[in-house]
């Protein structure tokens, strides 16, 4: 832009031409801010309000013709996607705003400190590492009761066998997001536009951003699977009196679920072409910019999962305390054996508040998200947040 004011190409005109003012505008968006923090302010000869807004100018002229739309005047046909978001090659991207649908459109992934969408690059970054982190504690922590379950597995028999599995499911999701952090943007976005713009990916663009997302999903639906079973086990022992032998009898049809179910939903993920990036965590995973996939496919899974548990568990706890009153009225002195039973009791709840409590908030937070997702990206584009990062 200054060499257009300084050194102006030599024409044929009477005036020189001069920048557009869209094209000072651009500038001033990405270097005002710098300046400022410098101690310097934005200069008075370059005021974008002395550069023309139509007419003959350097650079594509898009200050009077193509403003951030009107909300009031927008219907869901009339919605455009900015150049540098389009995907036009890609027939399943899209962005569902409240107000329509922006097809073959798809988020950009900078991290542009101009004019973020959604958060800046030093928010994005403090999410990753926060991630990071939160995801190396994970392993640590499967991986230490695999452990512990492999020394002794005889000792750890139904009802208590499906601990081992929910372990060795959380181990692998916590793989997943530490190979997104370190993966950084490379599985979560790629250049699917017409521009160098990296755009989010979507509809499982990539062999291993289908991976990721396929293992990220299958461990999490097979983790919720294998907490109901749990549940479905202590129930069984407490309530109905049978013993781990019994129990043990049902594995393979625990197993045929728990593996096979999440297994048939991925294949369903894979063919509605409901993977897209999350430039927060680095992974591809299910339902980021699509609300129902969203839903249907991991909050109702996961919540019927943790309902269902705490039912079967509900169940086997009041059997237990009735057995506690019986022993106590009937045999006052096998105060050991009550001590025990309390032991467990205590033991079981324990474990159920500690696996519960995060899971529950995570399926209120995929509600929430899948809710406002449309409202969020309709305020992004409404209110000239993706259109003022790129003209």
């Amino acid at each position: 832009m200054c060499l257009q004011i300084y050194a102006p190409v030599c024409t044929q005109l009477e005036k020189p031409i001069q920048p557009c003012r869209d094209l000072c505008l651009s500038a001033k968006n990405g270097c005002e801010s710098l300046m400022i923090k410098f101690g310097f302010r934005w200069p008075e000869q370059l005021d974008c309000n002395h550069f023309p807004a139509e007419g003959i100018c350097v650079g594509e002229n898009k200050t009077s013709s193509t403003p951030p739309p009107n909300r009031s005047h927008s219907s869901p046909g009339s919605l455009e996607c900015p150049l540098t978001m389009s995907a036009s090659m890609r027939s399943h991207f899209s962005l569902p705003l409240a107000s329509g649908t922006l097809e073959d459109c798809s988020l950009p992934c900078a991290a542009d400190n101009q004019v973020p969408v959604f958060f800046d690059k030093r928010h994005r970054r403090y999410l990753r590492f926060w991630t990071g982190g939160w995801a190396v504690a994970c392993c640590v922590c499967a991986l230490f009761t695999i452990t512990t379950f492999l020394v002794d597995l005889a000792r750890f028999a139904y009802p208590v066998r499906p601990i081992l599995y929910m372990a060795l499911c959380y181990l692998m999701i916590s793989i997943v997001y530490m190979i997104g952090v370190v993966g950084e943007d490379s599985f979560a976005c790629g250049p699917y536009g017409g521009t160098p713009q990296l755009l989010v990916a979507q509809g499982g663009e990539g062999t291993a951003c289908s991976g990721l997302a396929v293992a990220h999903y299958y461990f999490t639906v097979s983790s919720s699977a294998w907490w109901v079973v749990l549940c479905l086990a202590w129930f069984l022992a407490a309530n109905r009196k049978w013993g781990a032998e019994s129990i043990a009898g049902l594995a393979p049809y625990f197993h045929a679920a728990c593996w096979g179910i999440p297994a048939l939903l991925s294949v369903l993920v894979l063919v509605t072409n409901s993977i897209d990036g999350d430039v927060f965590t680095g992974i591809c995973s299910v339902g980021n910019l699509q609300p129902k996939a969203l839903l249907y496919y991991l909050f109702l899974p996961l919540s019927g999962c943790i309902v269902l548990g705490l039912f079967l568990l509900a169940c086997g706890i009041c059997s237990m305390m009735r057995i506690r009153t019986y022993i106590k009225l009937q045999h006052a002195d096998v105060d050991k054996n009550i001590r025990k039973l309390e032991k467990l009791m205590f033991r079981v709840s324990g474990f159920a508040v500690m696996y519960v409590l995060p899971t529950a908030a995570s399926a209120a937070v995929l509600c929430y998200q899948a809710l406002q997702m449309p409202i969020w990206l309709d305020s992004e584009y409404f209110n000239g947040v993706i259109w003022s990062s790129y003209i």
